[in-house]
C-alpha cells in the first residue's frame, strides 16, 4: 500500500547518496546548493502530498443521521393496511432487493477493464427494489410482490423499468401488484389481491 501510494515521489536514497558523490568527485561547489534546493523542494512536495492524501481519508461523520423510517409515509399508510389484510399468514418485507429473491442462472463472466468476475444478468436487478414482498413464514419462499405506483411511474424510463421487472417475475412465476398510491386503501380489495394466486 506504501509503495503504491508514493511510487512517484524520488527516491530518498538516490538524492542522499548523490550530494557525496558530487563532493567526492570535485564537481564546482555551486552544485551543492541547487541540489540542497532540490532536496528542499522535493521534502515540501512530499509533506504536501501526505497531507493531501490524509485528508482523502477523512471522513465527515457529520453528514449522516438516522431515518425516521425505512419506508415513506404514502408506503407507511399501505404497510398498515397490507398488515391488517395478512396478519399473521404472511411475513411483509418492504425495499426488498430484486436479486435477494431472483436467482441468475448465467455464469459470470470477466470484465477485461478491472479484472473482476460480474454477471451482466445480475447486475440488472441487485440495485433495484421491490416495494413490498410476502414471505411464506416458515420457509422465506417469496409468495407475492407489491409495487406502490406513483406519478414518477408515468415517466418512459420508470415504464420501462416496470415492464422489465414485470417481465422477469412473470417468466419466474412470481405474481407481482401494481397498486395506485393513495390516502387510504380499501381493505377488501388487497384482501382480493392477495388470494388471487
Amino acid at each position: 500500500m506504501w509503495q503504491k501510494k508514493y511510487k512517484k515521489e524520488p527516491d530518498l536514497l538516490f538524492i542522499v547518496f548523490l550530494i557525496p558523490l558530487i563532493i567526492a568527485i570535485r564537481w564546482p561547489l555551486i552544485l551543492i546548493p541547487i541540489i540542497l534546493v532540490i532536496v528542499g523542494i522535493w521534502y515540501f512536495k512530499r509533506s504536501q502530498f501526505k497531507s493531501h492524501s490524509l485528508k482523502k481519508e477523512e471522513e465527515n461523520f457529520t453528514l449522516y443521521k438516522k431515518k425516521k423510517s425505512q419506508i415513506t409515509q404514502a408506503e407507511m399508510v399501505f404497510y398498515k393496511a397490507l398488515k391488517e389484510v395478512v396478519q399473521d399468514r404472511y411475513d411483509i418485507q418492504r425495499q426488498v432487493v430484486i436479486s435477494s429473491i431472483i436467482d441468475v442462472t448465467s455464469e459470470n463472466i470477466v470484465d477485461h477493464r478491472t479484472g473482476r468476475w460480474f454477471n451482466p444478468e445480475r447486475s440488472k436487478i441487485d440495485r433495484k427494489t421491490i416495494d413490498f414482498v410476502l414471505f411464506n413464514k416458515e420457509t422465506l419462499e417469496p409468495y407475492m410482490a407489491i409495487e406502490l405506483d406513483d406519478i414518477s411511474h408515468e415517466l418512459p424510463l420508470r415504464e420501462k423499468r416496470d415492464h422489465f421487472v414485470d417481465t422477469i417475475m412473470e417468466r419466474v412465476g412470481l405474481k407481482i401488484e401494481h397498486i395506485r398510491v393513495s390516502q387510504n386503501y380499501n381493505v377488501e380489495e388487497i384482501r382480493t389481491l392477495t388470494r388471487k394466486m
